[in-house]
């Protein structure tokens, strides 16, 4: 191997190729050779029997393909599988728009799975006879090519080898059979026995597991947030590069799921650009970086003694959030920001409103009250792992009277302040209490961040009228200095993540650390020098040893055991030790393994049952668990879609972006102190407690709520509210722009709540009369009864409605209204009564074990990252069993997850 110096040929530096894509190599550019060494990895997928096979959602478009010739772009269509409207058939609630995918789209090929393939000719007639004799007798009166319900026609599963051609069309009519909900009870209609009925299902999951197989051994990639994580804890460096990526395609709700996972060529690019930008971020230059000191003036106003006295002289100062414009742009990367007004609202109680929420479960809110101390408050302890440079930050700042009045100290807590804080990657950073008066002072705050992009907030910005600012107390900067970076350790702890302590380590050992790391499993002698080759080439090519070995690094970070959970094929079709770590580690983190699962993992620990209760108890005790409320909670019951809800102002003109912000903190509130407390997920049902700030209080119209802040809030005082389905949030999301839906509100109980979508909607179902609904909403109730008589609809409204028109007492987004007790009455199919949005909780409460099944299903296929088949859902009943014994505990309904056989098997 070429030694550091001993070419005569000029070195190229590291920081000589920072701006290029990557240095030329031996004649080859090195976009090729890591596509070579890395991508071009996936060759070696398809070469024994070690490998998967292809996926019948792309064998068709796999064959007749070579290495030379790619395979033709996949056209991908959207799931669908239940009513977002009240009368037109359109997608799913989880899903988006269609997205615009770029014509070179293409699967990669380890994205697939074992099915073993039988032909026709292996299936006898016999074979096939008995469920074309039951669709014959029991469904295909409805579901008949010309005219079919629900838009679902059997004719073509009436042929011999049906099932074995297309297993997957099957598996709804098994749901529906175990539900013995079709066919549907109704005067004149034919319905199996219920010894039929069991008959048939067990006798089709028997022909559907022959069909199938196993689940085989998918390979899904990490999706953006996976990603993002994963970079951040390999390299130690506060990184989102996949905020660029395009969006992930989702299905059934989750965006994990490798059923439509997609590749294409323009995201390989920004794999290498990301790699590279990572490194040059983590690694740093032997030399430590000498501090710098930064100071800026925004304001230049004389202070006097007097609180109420302001001079009359021209306007040498500006006050801080007080006139716009006031900061310029500094030189360099150190930046500071201006926050938005909150709600747009004036401020009351003499106070000041400085908001934009933190994004993350360590956020913290500093806050400066008109005269008296900094107060800190957030959401939950924070344990940063990462090691960044400090910074200090001096500000000079004084409370300001109002209109010479002096200073204004409340006698309570006021509910709108003037701050002084900063932010770490859009999440607020605490700072310790200090004193605040009218006299101008410094305050000194320490705190750490991406040492290359420094980023500080030193004030509000305001949106208010001049006029309104005379009748509070503000906050004036005279001066700021920024003093840093400044190192407790150099090199930082992202450099020595990778490089070691020691700086002369050889460049084997290097590449050995990192790729296990990277790979969440110890890498090969085979890898390890695969990647040696690839810094050897660079030296021989000019590169001297920072540069090589980033391009080596970089190959790692785009090599499919980085990209994708690959797992080996075993003939019991278990996982391993170190398989079963990052399945854990991403279902509960959606990041790498720690260095205790890893450390297990080498142990072979992580196939006892005791060791991984514990370390499921662990993981959601560690703020990282978070990734639960982010990933999961928000795809499943949809917060995530609040960001898109458009209410109509003309209607709604309270709607207002706080408004929206506050619905999706309330969700995220009562998932993660259900997830936290280990409570029992019969709150997410019915529950005399929320989460309320004071926007929220005041929406739901409940007094002694202020500030900002979400605390933990009784409704007694508001009964018709408690569980998930009353909250602003899911009521919205179950509404037009102009109105309120019951319809969808209903589908979220039984599809995000049971698992159970309906099918969609017939075609040319009348629309629901808009304007008649907005004069007068009880008319909705009349135009989906009208619904419900036609035969095509009436068997999934009745599973709908009854669920939804008691939501009526809430509008389009989520406020409460008067509306007839009558109006908000249903009947169930037993013929009780659920009598308003009380009786729903009440009803759903009793139906408990179903929603434990349900949510056992979602996070079943989240924690696997496909869709679950037959062999899986087996494995619920124990679940729910486990669940139930504990009194439907989060906690334990995850840890079964954990153990079951599904998690712990391809």
């Amino acid at each position: 191997m070429p030694t550091r110096g001993s070419r005569s040929t000029p070195k190229r530096s590291a920081k000589d190729s920072t701006n290029s894509k990557l240095p030329l190599l031996a004649g080859l550019s090195g976009i090729a050779t890591l596509l070579l060494v890395g991508v071009g990895v996936l060759a070696w997928s398809l070469q024994s029997n070690e490998s998967p096979q292809l996926p019948h959602q792309i064998a068709d478009a796999a064959e007749g393909t070579s290495d030379s010739t790619p395979a033709p772009p996949v056209t991908l269509t959207q799931p669908t599988t239940t009513t977002a409207d009240d009368e037109t058939p359109t997608v799913a609630l989880d899903s988006k728009p269609p997205l615009t995918e770029p014509a070179e789209l293409t699967r990669p090929a380890v994205l697939t799975n074992d099915v073993p393939v039988v032909t026709v000719s292996q299936e006898t007639e016999e074979d096939s006879r008995r469920e074309r004799e039951f669709l014959a007798k029991f469904c295909i009166d409805c579901h008949d090519a010309a005219d079919p319900a629900g838009n679902f026609a059997m004719n073509e599963m009436l042929s011999a080898g049906a099932l074995m051609h297309a297993p997957a069309e099957w598996q709804p009519i098994v749901e529906r059979l175990i539900a013995q909900d079709m066919p549907p009870d109704e005067p004149g209609q034919d319905r199996p026995s219920i010894a039929e009925y069991e008959a048939m299902v067990d006798y089709l999951k028997q022909r559907l597991a022959e069909a199938t197989g196993n689940a085989g051994r998918w390979t899904r990639r990490l999706n953006r947030a996976e990603y993002d994580n994963t970079m951040r804890d390999l390299l130690l460096i506060d990184y989102s590069p996949a905020d660029s990526f395009p969006q992930d395609l989702g299905l059934e709700g989750f965006d994990n799921v490798v059923d439509v996972q997609t590749l294409a060529p323009t995201t390989l690019e920004k794999y290498l650009d990301s790699a590279a930008e990572g490194l040059r971020l983590a690694l740093v230059d032997e030399k430590e970086p000498t501090p710098f000191s930064y100071r800026y003036f925004p304001l230049h106003r004389d202070h006097h003694k007097n609180p109420g006295t302001i001079k009359d002289s021209p306007l040498k100062l500006q006050e801080l959030a007080k006139k716009h414009d006031v900061w310029r742009q500094p030189p360099g990367e150190l930046r500071f920001l201006r926050l938005d007004w909150g709600s747009g609202s004036p401020p009351k109680n003499g106070g000041w409103s400085a908001v934009r929420e933190g994004k993350g479960a360590h956020g913290y809110e500093v806050v400066l009250p008109p005269s008296g101390d900094i107060s800190r408050r957030g959401d939950m302890p924070f344990e940063n792992d990462l090691e960044f440079a400090t910074y200090r930050l001096r500000v000079q700042a004084y409370s300001e009277a109002v209109d010479g009045r002096g200073n204004v100290i409340p006698n309570e807590e006021v509910a709108d302040v003037v701050y002084l804080g900063f932010f770490l990657n859009d999440v607020k950073t605490a700072v310790e209490p200090i004193p605040l008066d009218d006299q101008p002072r410094w305050y000194e705050f320490e705190f750490s961040t991406d040492r290359q992009k420094p980023k500080v907030t030193v004030g509000a910005y305001s949106q208010v009228s001049e006029k309104q600012l005379k009748k509070v107390p503000s906050l004036v900067i005279c001066e700021t200095q920024l003093i840093g970076p400044l190192f407790d350790q150099w090199p930082p702890a992202s450099h020595r993540a990778i490089v070691g302590d020691d700086p002369n380590a050889p460049i084997e050992q290097i590449i050995e650390r990192f790729a296990t790391r990277a790979f969440r499993r110890p890498a090969t002698s085979d890898e390890v020098r695969q990647y040696v080759g690839i810094y050897e080439l660079e030296i021989s090519a000019g590169s001297d040893h920072r540069a090589a070995m980033e391009v080596a690094l970089q190959a790692v970070l785009v090599s499919p055991s980085f990209l994708f959970m690959v797992e080996e094929s075993r003939p019991d079709d278990s996982l391993n030790d170190y398989e079963i770590a990052s399945r854990l580690s991403y279902f509960l983190w959606s990041t790498m393994p720690d260095e205790e699962l890893l450390s297990l993992a080498a142990d072979g620990r992580l196939r006892d049952d005791a060791e991984l209760r514990q370390q499921v108890e662990r993981m959601l005790a560690d703020a990282k668990s978070e990734a639960l409320v982010q990933n999961f909670a928000s795809q499943w019951i949809g917060i995530r879609r609040i960001n898109d809800l458009a209410p109509d102002p003309a209607v709604f003109p309270e709607w207002d972006d706080a408004l929206r912000e506050a619905m999706k903190g309330e969700l995220e509130h009562l998932v993660r102190h259900v997830l936290r407390e280990n409570g029992s997920i019969v709150e997410f049902l019915n529950s005399d407690e929320t989460f309320l700030n004071q926007r929220l209080a005041r929406h739901y119209g409940i007094d002694g709520v202020r500030g900002g802040e979400f605390r933990q809030v009784s409704l007694t005082s508001t009964p018709q509210r408690g569980g998930l389905t009353t909250t602003a949030g899911i009521l919205a999301l179950g509404a037009q722009p102009t109105r309120s839906a019951p319809v969808k509100r209903g589908v979220f109980i039984v599809e995000k709540l049971f698992n159970r979508p309906p099918p969609n909607p017939p075609a040319n179902v009348p629309p629901i009369d808009e304007e008649q609904a907005i004069k007068n909403p009880t008319s909705v109730r009349a135009q989906i009864e009208a619904h419900r008589a036609n035969p095509s609809c009436a068997s999934c409204h009745e599973k709908i409605d009854y669920w939804g028109l008691p939501m009526e007492r809430f509008d389009g987004i989520g406020g409460s209204r008067d509306i007839p007790a009558s109006e908000l009455t249903t009947v169930l199919p037993d013929g009780r009564k659920i009598n308003g949005p009380e009786g729903v909780r009440k009803e759903l409460v009793t139906r408990r074990e179903e929603f434990a099944r349900g949510l056992s299903e979602k996070l079943m296929l989240y924690a696997l990252g496909r869709t679950l088949t037959f062999d899986d859902k087996d494995a619920i009943p124990k679940i729910v069993d486990a669940a139930r014994s504990d009194d439907y505990r989060f906690e334990t309904l995850i840890k079964e997850v954990v153990l079951s056989k599904p998690f712990l098997t391809h």
